[in-house]
């Protein structure tokens, strides 16, 4: 895992580093621990960092690279870092890029800490310390047992020159101005995660592009991209193996009159017979096996007693299947009984951009090319593609890197390579591609309230093209 963190005064970096290390077993690496190495070391390059140093000048971007390089080949550190302090400018950047280029390796990710002016400003404005014994409180976090007071020698408490308002203030700007030529590279190449920096200390949260309407846990987010071993790509098989089962059944007993609940409860059965389990009950306080969205609901509808089919309702089933500790995922429209002509071509475009989709899920193309060809085949059957929810890679973790929107972004997203498995999922709407959420917090319906079909498959990237999986 190579991953680069970004963050402003007050972020927090080293207690959220921390979070990293912990979850991926990787070593945190700052600019200033390269540097210290390096003058430690001697060496031509060493008495060179040491006179810039010394001198007061900032390490220019050659130098400050030649360290990086020498530090993370000399530790044997090109497969597993988190960089902190570097790369600081667009150049550093690309010349970063060439040196991982030639090694045959790319970033997994920069994660970037967001945090509102406010924030800064209550975080590092809150702090305290005493004159006399140096020790260090904070108005939240670590206040003194009497307030301005210090509790070892009761000296009045006061704020540092650096934590005055105006000079936090130049500061963020400061780190702005630098940082944000570096965000849009690595944003144009797919690269960036951007995380909730006020998360408490039990877990920070993901921003997302295209976020679901969910928090999720860092510790989930980081692992990123997995390429998958022969032995799990078996599992997956399995799982997906399930998952159309489940889809098959369910849309041979689909009929007017039957419950969404019922529905349900035939889905757990088949699931619980195959030695799995629903994937979907429970998670983050999800109450059902399936997903059951009739009409105008485009995902996440609730299956219940009093929740009839009809005769002319299109009825979206989503379901998800863990075994062997993998998933999968996947979605279809059913018609329930006669349908209207617009409801029938609304269900095959979706479908055919399904289609379109998956064909572009080959070795070496990126995410948009699969954005692009979902949205240019809903759009040209005169249909809209909803924005807010968003494909996704499956595995280990039911959601996982990367997200796979179905229209463009304006970013090309990540390059799909041989052993990625990826749930691809187009909501295509009647009319606008609006949604809402209703009341019980799950139901997704459009704000016109026409109707919207979903359909989705996991899918394995290989050499020879994308496998279907489900």
């Amino acid at each position: 895992m190579r991953i680069v963190l970004l963050g402003p005064p007050g972020a927090g970096k080293g207690t959220q580093a921390k979070k990293l290390v912990d979850a991926l077993g990787i070593p945190h690496v700052s600019t200033g621990d390269m540097f210290r190495r390096m003058v430690a070391l001697g060496g031509d390059l060493g008495v060179r960092i040491q006179a810039i140093i010394g001198s007061g000048h900032l390490v220019p971007d050659a130098e400050t690279c030649e360290v990086v390089e020498t530090f993370l080949t000399r530790e044997s550190l090109w497969d597993r870092f988190m960089l902190d302090g570097f790369p600081r400018t667009v150049p550093q950047a690309e010349t970063f890029d060439s040196m991982l280029s030639k090694r045959g390796k790319r970033l997994d990710a920069v994660v970037a800490i967001d945090l509102s002016e406010q924030n800064v400003l209550a975080r590092l404005g809150g702090r305290k310390s005493c004159p006399k014994c140096g020790s260090v409180y904070h108005d939240v976090s670590l206040p003194p047992k009497m307030a301005g007071l210090c509790d070892r020698d009761g000296a009045r408490l006061t704020v540092r020159e650096d934590d005055q308002p105006e000079k936090i203030l130049e500061r963020l700007r400061v780190y702005v101005r630098q940082t944000q030529p570096l965000l849009d590279y690595y944003e144009r190449a797919g690269s960036v995660r951007r995380v909730d920096g006020t998360a408490d200390a039990g877990g920070l949260c993901v921003l997302a592009a295209n976020p679901p309407r969910a928090s999720w846990p860092l510790c989930e987010m980081v692992r990123m991209i997995e390429i998958k071993s022969p032995d799990e790509i078996d599992k997956m098989v399995e799982c997906g193996r399930i998952t159309r089962r489940v889809l098959d059944e369910l849309g041979a007993a689909v009929r007017p009159g039957l419950s969404t609940l019922e529905l349900d409860e035939m889905a757990e059965s088949i699931i619980r017979a195959e030695g799995a389990e629903p994937a979907f009950k429970g998670y983050f306080g999800y109450p059902a096996t399936i997903c059951a969205s009739i009409n105008c609901e485009v995902v996440h509808g609730i299956p219940r007693r009093d929740k009839i089919l009809r005769e002319g309702d299109i009825l979206s089933i989503d379901v998800g299947v863990r075994k062997l500790g993998f998933h999968g995922d996947a979605a279809r429209t059913f018609p329930i009984g006669r349908i209207s002509p617009e409801a029938r071509r609304l269900m095959d475009a979706c479908r055919a951009s399904l289609e379109a989709g998956v064909a572009q899920a080959v070795a070496n193309n990126r995410v948009e090319d699969i954005s692009r060809a979902i949205q240019s085949v809903a759009e040209k059957a005169g249909f809209s593609v909803v924005r807010e929810w968003v494909g996704h890679g499956v595995g280990r973790n039911l959601h996982e890197d990367p997200q796979i929107p179905n229209f463009v972004t304006g970013k090309k997203g990540p390059v799909l390579e041989p052993g990625m498995t990826l749930a691809i999922e187009p909501m295509v709407n009647e009319g606008t591609y609006k949604t809402e959420i209703l009341e019980d917090r799950w139901t997704v319906v459009t704000v016109d309230r026409k109707l919207s079909a979903h359909f989705e498959d996991s899918i394995l990237v290989t050499k020879n093209g994308p496998k279907v999986l489900t």
